[in-house]
């Protein structure tokens, strides 16, 4: 999945109350590498990463999804000898989905914790961020789908996750291959959700469809019926959405209402997240709504990945998009180590030398390091996909379409390729 942030709609929280949480995965602490080239320079303690996403608000679990596949893959990288021979720490910090209070979220973890990397933020805060991280010389790994970063020259910026045109154009696919060819939208009123609407359309035209209704979600409302009805009455075939999960829950309430839930919603990649699930019931989702997110990888990767998830959230199930963080923190961590320097300008250009063809194909860090040490050119793929990174620090991968059922257990129900996304994608698109 793409990680869109949004807006949280609970109250602001004082920026200074909910900054910084550190999370333990060395037993003794020491200072943080974030500047320096190990060896060389004399760097002791441990390396740290930080993680910055929403972790309260509408949107938390894009934070915890983030953090959970960092964690897992801290956890295989200090299980095999750490980076330039220190142990990885992980630290987060709370943005609240908000580009205002991400500025002092992100300015405290820098001053107090110095990361040499860090995987997000999110698509709403990215625009308020991105000059920090970048003044610090902090390479990171973007984690949103914002199509204005498709070609970026930034060279601290990397994403790990598709541009929303790939998933627009998934979405829009999806619906055409269903015979779906009258189709309403009803988006948020966020930025990234409108800019979105541009990537569906175009896809979905080019493929025959027709747009019937457009319909603006205002959140935090306690009614949407006008709007339902403006859709149902327009009699759409197909609904494409991306809203926030309260907004969801009393949309998919009011269709209940009028029509059962009649009209079946192609919705973006948050949809697929436990908590908006929760909000509109396993029920309501089983019956009416199918989620796009980036297709699960079938490589050796992502069996070594479950092995480490394992270990570290037993009985649980990965969360969306957490391959997505784990793979950037495995790209971050060989660069590093290929670079023999954890300082952000040195290593961050050797990311793709670790990451994209030509190369030994690897699928786990320890074989990874094993390669870089006998100086092997290295191309490692994930558990998310192919990590190759373009000349624009972006990658690119096939889609797949879920659904949850009635335990709340997303199951896929259909696969977009990588091939069929190019050749559904419009020219100038």
């Amino acid at each position: 999945m793409t990680l869109r942030s949004t807006r949280p709609l609970a109250p602001r929280m004082l920026a200074g109350a909910t900054l910084t949480a550190t999370l333990a995965l060395v037993a003794a602490c020491g200072s943080s590498g974030s500047s320096g080239s190990a060896g060389s320079s004399g760097l002791s303690g441990t390396v740290t990463f930080g993680v910055l996403h929403p972790f309260t608000g509408a949107y938390a679990s894009v934070g915890e999804a983030s953090l959970q596949g960092v964690t897992v893959a801290a956890s295989e990288i200090n299980a095999n000898g750490g980076i330039l021979g220190h142990k990885l720490q992980i630290v987060h910090a709370d943005t609240l989905g908000d580009p205002v209070d991400a500025v002092p979220a992100a300015e405290h973890m820098i001053a107090s914790s110095h990361p040499s990397a860090i995987i997000g933020p999110g698509g709403l805060e990215i625009g308020s961020i991105q000059r920090i991280l970048d003044a610090n010389k902090i390479p990171f790994e973007f984690e949103g789908g914002d199509t204005a970063f498709d070609n970026t020259k930034d060279p601290m910026l990397w994403r790990d996750s598709p541009s929303d045109l790939q998933e627009g154009v998934a979405m829009a696919l999806y619906a055409l291959q269903h015979g779906y060819k009258r189709a309403a939208f009803m988006m948020s009123s966020i930025t990234t959700a409108q800019d979105f609407i541009p990537y569906i359309q175009g896809a979905y035209k080019a493929g025959g469809g027709q747009i019937v209704a457009n319909v603006t979600m205002t959140p935090g409302l306690t009614s949407y019926r006008s709007e339902v009805l403006k859709v149902a009455q327009a009699k759409a075939q197909v609904i494409f959405s991306q809203i926030e999960p309260p907004t969801a829950a009393v949309m998919t309430q009011n269709f209940k209402e009028i029509d059962n839930l009649a009209i079946p919603i192609v919705a973006s990649d948050t949809s697929a997240a436990a908590e908006w699930i929760k909000a509109v019931t396993p029920a309501v989702a089983n019956k009416a709504i199918v989620s796009a997110e980036g297709a699960t990888a079938t490589s050796p990767a992502s069996a070594v990945f479950m092995k480490y998830f394992k270990q570290d959230f037993k009985g649980q199930q990965p969360l969306a998009s957490a391959t997505y963080s784990y793979d950037a923190t495995m790209a971050l961590a060989l660069a590093m180590t290929k670079a023999h320097s954890t300082t952000g300008p040195a290593f961050a250009k050797d990311i793709p030398l670790v990451t994209t063809a030509p190369g030994t194909v690897v699928y786990d860090y320890k074989t990874a390091l094993a390669n870089i040490k006998a100086g092997k050119k290295i191309n490692y793929d994930g558990a998310s996909g192919s990590m190759d990174y373009n000349q624009f620090h972006n990658v690119f991968g096939p889609y797949q379409l879920v659904k949850a059922n009635l335990s709340g257990v997303e199951q896929v129900v259909g696969t977009v390729s990588a091939a069929a996304l190019e050749k559904g994608t419009p020219k100038g698109m």
